[in-house]
């Protein structure tokens, strides 16, 4: 049986994903872009983890704060969060080898 919801809920995670240290390159006035540092622990995978513990209570916060009187089914709830959330210092390259980032100077 097909499950029908009369309702959508888009429940939105907020968090700064982008760049540490940014710096200009080209003319910031015009033609140009920026470049910075994503940050996390050195540890990739203790890095995950705490992603995950952070989007975890993230989540069972916004559930702990949805309506309590609303018909069962009714809702579609889904939370989002984004893009860049898991990019830490690593990243994967374009031949699957893993890279660290390094810090841009100015």
């Amino acid at each position: 049986m097909t499950q029908r919801y009369s309702k959508i809920r888009f429940i939105g995670y907020t968090i700064p994903t982008t760049p540490a240290s940014m710096v200009a390159i080209g003319n910031p006035n015009g033609p140009g872009a920026v470049a910075g540092t994503y940050l996390g622990l050195e540890d990739f995978q203790a890095d995950v983890r705490a992603r995950i513990a952070v989007l975890k209570n993230a989540a069972e916060q916004a559930l702990a704060a949805l309506p309590s009187d609303e018909a069962p089914g009714s809702v579609l709830n889904l939370f989002v969060a984004p893009e860049f959330y898991f990019h830490g210092t690593q990243v994967r390259t374009s031949t699957g080898m893993w890279m660290r980032t390094q810090p841009i100077s100015s």
